[in-house]
């Protein structure tokens, strides 16, 4: 019988231009991990970005559009169709990576303690834990614990289940675009929209820079995303999908039509006491953007990740600029989520954000 780490089909983004990196994947990751599957990065410098913005509903929030260089939107992009083609092909469950990611020889090992302690109902789960967040007093945690998901950067790596995919996709288009990938991940969690976690004590770490001019290791690769062109200096995307933050009067009253929909056609499912049953299912190829790979044997090597805390001195430029995004007023999302507890008191999902529930299609 397969474990959970050998069928949970892995989607590794990649860009192809980057020779460095595509060596690396071959000599380092593909040879450890089984069932997974190389996409094709959407490259910000190169590739234009209103198709894809057109074809999935999708807009930059102003304030967003004056910060956001070029390998930032392309690294939401390519997370987003990952999402998109997870959503796509009714995948369970995913587990996503960046092709910096730096995998040990416990990574299969962890992967099946993981899902073993996931809940039944989840969206996410922070594999990769930023070195400036991690605690030094969740050094003595077992292998494939997690906790409730804190603060975090970066999307490395993660878990992220049928859900979840659809939620972020759903959120994309209802927030817009308005930070980094990994920080518009990490509002959403720590506003209650996701239901995340993440590992106690890491187990895997990136071979590229986790800040500006800052990384780990001596042969670091150097990042494609702190240093390409502005988006304004580039020009490229249309004014038609540059939008104020915030909600219209139009997108709210969609919400309210969709929410009444909901609660005519809503139909509640009894909560699971065992966790789903994992199923490979048949990947059908995008064209140029998913590559499906061979399934290879696992092949550990002896490395482990042996981590160490102390401080790092942030070198200039190191310091990541802080993350607007806007959603309603409290008023009227703390209004929503009272009605909703009131019409749902024994819905076991309770973390779910009154946002999240005004979307029919997302649970």
């Amino acid at each position: 019988m397969k474990t959970p780490s050998e069928v949970i089909p892995k989607f590794i983004i990649s860009l192809e231009k980057d020779k460095e990196r595509a060596d690396y994947l071959k000599n380092e990751v593909f040879t450890k991990i089984t069932n997974y599957i190389k996409c094709k990065a959407f490259d910000g410098e190169v590739d234009d970005p209103n198709p894809v913005l057109e074809q999935n509903n999708l807009t930059i929030a102003e304030h967003f559009i004056e910060k956001c260089n070029a390998g930032q939107l392309g690294c939401y992009l390519s997370h987003y169709q990952v999402w998109k083609y997870i959503l796509e092909n009714n995948l369970d469950l995913a587990i996503v990576l960046e092709d910096d990611v730096k995998i040990y020889k416990n990574f299969n090992r962890i992967i099946n303690t993981i899902y073993d302690n996931l809940p039944v109902k989840f969206d996410y789960v922070h594999l990769f834990v930023h070195p400036d967040k991690q605690k030094i007093e969740y050094l003595e945690a077992k292998e494939g614990d997690i906790i409730p998901a804190e603060d975090n950067f970066g999307t490395v790596a993660y878990i992220i289940s049928l859900r979840g995919a659809k939620r972020l996709l759903k959120l994309t288009q209802l927030l817009k675009i308005q930070a980094p990938v990994d920080r518009q991940i990490n509002f959403c969690v720590q506003h209650n929209f996701l239901k995340a976690y993440m590992v106690k004590r890491p187990f895997l770490i990136t071979q590229g820079e986790i800040m500006p001019n800052r990384a780990v290791y001596n042969n670091s690769f150097k990042s494609n995303i702190w240093y390409s062109t502005k988006l304004i200096d580039k020009n490229i995307v249309n004014k038609k999908f540059i939008k104020p933050a915030g909600f219209t009067d139009d997108e709210i009253n969609d919400l309210d039509k969709e929410i009444e929909n909901h609660k005519k056609n809503a139909v509640k499912e009894d909560a699971k006491e065992n966790p789903p049953v994992l199923e490979i299912k048949e990947t059908k190829e995008i064209k140029e953007t998913i590559e499906t790979k061979e399934i290879k044997e696992t092949n550990e090597t002896k490395d482990e990740l042996k981590v160490d805390l102390k401080e790092e001195p942030v070198k200039e430029g190191a310091k990541s600029n802080d993350v607007e995004i806007y959603i309603p007023s409290n008023e009227v999302i703390e209004s929503v989520k009272n009605e909703i507890k009131e019409a749902d008191k024994n819905e076991e999902d309770q973390i779910v954000s009154s946002i999240i529930e005004k979307l029919a299609s997302i649970d």
